[in-house]
């Protein structure tokens, strides 16, 4: 008899990432968090909208083409969505989002709704929430889930798309935060929090009753905190970084399936943060590899 497949969704923006005028890449942090849960084995469906244009027709090619289900991707009258993506000497991203386009205006459906019912996990961020619509859809597609669906905030704060009310609203419907070293100092201040790391992000569980927050450092690791445990892990191999796009999504996913599995948070960890080093290797947010090289 076949295991159950965890069956997870990505809700918010699918888009081009654009790094010149002759390379364009699949992106949008809820899809590729869906393809990386794809690849651990789960059901993964991301859930956006795509315009009636040529940008979409080759969205939902790509998608197809990189096993992922376009099931839950709906169309409509704006554009499909770009965003123009600059690397510094790192190879951090700099992004330059367009307004006003198709994943602005995802609508919710009963078809949406009985996927949210389904779920074993589900992750979301601030940016698709820029916009009323989908803003509207995000929250009853997070509140249709099941109690026993873990809801991950993903926060991915860009540009000015963001505020404290939609950071709080979207806090009060998760069970887990994942936000990096550079957006926790903007959340703190926002929420007028003090004192250090550690203080800060019990001080965030606490007001929010969240579960786990998961912080990421870039080349210095990461930090899960949950309500017994504290781990932090730097990572061991050396990574040739080409580009961070598309990596902390990857590390969300990973999270997100070994949590589901019932995996040890420093197993886990461990995982996430060799997975999110092999996407940093190579070029792209969504990038090919086997669950089965990752020796933890």
């Amino acid at each position: 008899m076949s295991e159950k497949k965890f069956i997870i969704a990505g809700i918010g923006e699918i888009l081009w990432d654009v790094l010149s005028p002759t390379d364009k890449r699949l992106g949008g942090a809820p899809a590729n968090f869906a393809y990386y849960a794809g690849k651990f084995g789960a059901e993964s469906y991301p859930v956006s909208s795509i315009g009636n244009d040529s940008d979409g027709n080759e969205i939902l090619s790509v998608m197809k083409k990189n096993g992922l289900s376009t099931d839950y991707i709906s169309r409509n009258s704006h554009p499909t969505g770009v965003v123009n993506v600059n690397l510094d000497s790192q190879g951090k991203p700099c992004y330059k989002i367009k307004e006003d386009v198709a994943w602005d205006h995802v609508e919710m459906t009963a078809k949406l709704l009985d996927l949210s019912k389904k779920l074993d996990a589900v992750c979301f961020g601030t940016l698709a929430q820029r916009s009323a619509d989908s803003r509207k859809t995000i929250q009853k597609f997070i509140s249709g889930t099941n109690p026993e669906c873990i809801r991950i905030l993903d926060i991915n704060l860009r540009q000015n798309y963001f505020n404290l009310a939609s950071i709080c609203e979207s806090l009060d419907m998760s069970d887990i935060l994942k936000l990096n070293d550079e957006e926790l100092p903007v959340v703190s201040k926002m929420m007028s929090l003090e004192g250090d790391e550690g203080k800060i992000i019990h001080a965030l569980m606490e007001k929010f009753k969240l579960d786990i927050v998961i912080l990421t450092k870039g080349a210095k690791g990461a930090r899960i905190v949950s309500r017994t445990e504290d781990i932090s892990e730097i990572p061991t191999k050396k990574v040739d970084i080409v580009d961070t796009v598309g990596a902390g999504d990857s590390f969300t996913a990973v999270v997100a399936v070994g949590l589901l599995q019932k995996k040890d948070l420093s197993n886990i960890l461990s995982e996430a943060n060799e997975v999110a080093g092999i996407v940093c290797s190579q070029s792209g947010a969504m990038v090919e590899f086997s669950s089965k090289s990752i020796s933890s």
